[in-house]
């Protein structure tokens, strides 16, 4: 039909409405959707009469959280929805996808089903102590209590990895001016990203791009070269490289082994050591070195008496412009990356830092019960640490969320999800 302006008669767009009666829409309330032409202003002038006519604008993850509220989906679900819209790689999609599944929250179910039951059992066993009610002894109650607790560190274990597929991770490529970290970037990438001269300090400010590894998400960025440098701005270049390289999930660091070691490559791998930061060491323009393979034998041992504690495996030779080198370093740059027991996996994995939080509460409240019952004290205090496990892990799938908690967890949702 058509939507026309009430008050001028004006005819704004012909449109589509879609009428979909609760319970069976997406909040579990009656919705229209209306369905304009597309560009701006004709979408524009009809929000504008909607609002004229009594509408008002969906705060941030509005729908979404009528969606919880009406039971439609848990907290958790809801999470997912965001994950799933943020996803950056088909991998990171897949476990967003599981969540919003469900899959957690009936993990989380069980283990508070687990829980709620032994509570339960002790709480008859507290209130009718003067009755023939038959006590569970305190070894039996501790392995029991012991079971959901082993639960909650396997789901707290799968962190690493979820992390890696909803966040991501970032690798800087670091190294002396000249390397061929800006070349190495663009080959990876497959675009001209950074730019690339003979002159040392072309890089200042960070370069970066995205590439999916393996199903993770890599931000990959170039920094600065690192020396002494030969003016301001190319100081705060400096700077500003050491501070990324410092917070990175991961470093690589190119060299130039088309000449001898420098005293600012001594720098950068003392550097590199005091930030602890993972890294590979690659050695570029090999194809440089003119002479026999002694003399390139020599250049790497050479190289390799510098880099110290980095040097626990050999320096990956190569020349960053050739095709086989650059299979090397994405195989290189997967497992620095996708270390054991971080890669995606088809298995669930925990991908929120406040879920792992309330894991953690969790192991932590039952850890507390087993002490207390170690310790000889009343089973009123195991009672309480199991009621606090209850309550962390509610918090997870919304039972037991404040409105605090939920203010904040959807005002990072689009308008209108």
């Amino acid at each position: 039909g058509w939507i026309r302006d009430p008050a001028t008669g004006e005819t704004v767009d012909e449109v589509l409405c879609t009428v979909m009666p609760g319970p069976r829409s997406y909040t579990r309330e009656d919705v229209v959707e209306i369905n304009c032409h597309g560009g701006a202003q004709a979408a524009r002038r009809v929000l504008e009469l909607l609002l004229r006519s009594g509408a008002r604008p969906a705060e941030p993850g509005e729908f979404t959280r009528r969606a919880v509220i009406n039971g439609r989906i848990d907290l958790a679900q809801a999470e997912a929805v965001q994950a799933l819209i943020s996803a950056r790689t088909r991998a990171a999609a897949r476990a967003a996808a599981r969540q919003l599944q469900g899959e957690l929250s009936r993990q989380i179910e069980a283990i508070r089903g687990e829980i709620a039951h032994l509570l339960a059992q002790l709480e008859v066993q507290l209130d009718f102590s003067d009755q023939d009610v038959e006590e569970l002894p305190a070894e039996e109650l501790s392995d029991r209590i012991g079971r959901p607790l082993e639960r909650v560190r396997e789901l707290v274990g799968t962190f690493d990895r979820g992390r890696l597929l909803a966040e991501g991770a970032v690798v800087v490529i670091t190294g002396p001016v000249n390397a061929g970290k800006s070349s190495l970037l663009n080959r990876l990438l497959s675009e001209e990203r950074a730019i690339v001269t003979p002159h040392p300090g072309t890089t200042r400010d960070p370069v970066e791009g995205s590439l999916d590894l393996g199903g993770v998400p890599v931000r990959l960025v170039d920094t600065a070269g690192i020396r002494e440098a030969g003016d301001a701005v190319e100081a705060q270049g400096v700077a500003r490289a050491r501070r990324l390289v410092e917070q990175a999930d991961a470093a690589l660091l190119v060299l130039d082994a088309g000449r001898p070691p420098a005293a600012e490559d001594r720098r950068i791998v003392e550097f590199l050591e005091t930030a602890s930061v993972p890294s590979r060491v690659l050695l570029n323009k090999m194809d440089l070195i003119q002479g026999s393979s002694c003399e390139k034998e020599e250049r790497i041992r050479e190289y390799k008496a510098i880099l110290g504690a980095l040097c626990q495996e050999d320096p990956l030779c190569l020349s960053v412009t050739r095709d086989h080198s650059l299979d090397l370093v994405r195989t290189e740059l997967e497992r620095l990356v996708l270390r054991e027991g971080t890669g995606p996996s088809e298995a669930l994995a925990v991908t929120n830092i406040r879920h792992k939080n309330a894991l953690e509460r969790t192991a932590s409240a039952l850890e507390r019960a087993r002490r207390t019952l170690g310790m000889g004290l009343s089973e009123e205090f195991v009672s309480l640490e199991l009621r606090s496990a209850l309550a962390a892990l509610g918090s997870i799938t919304g039972e037991t969320c404040t409105e605090e908690i939920l203010d904040r967890i959807f005002a990072s949702f689009c308008v209108g999800k």
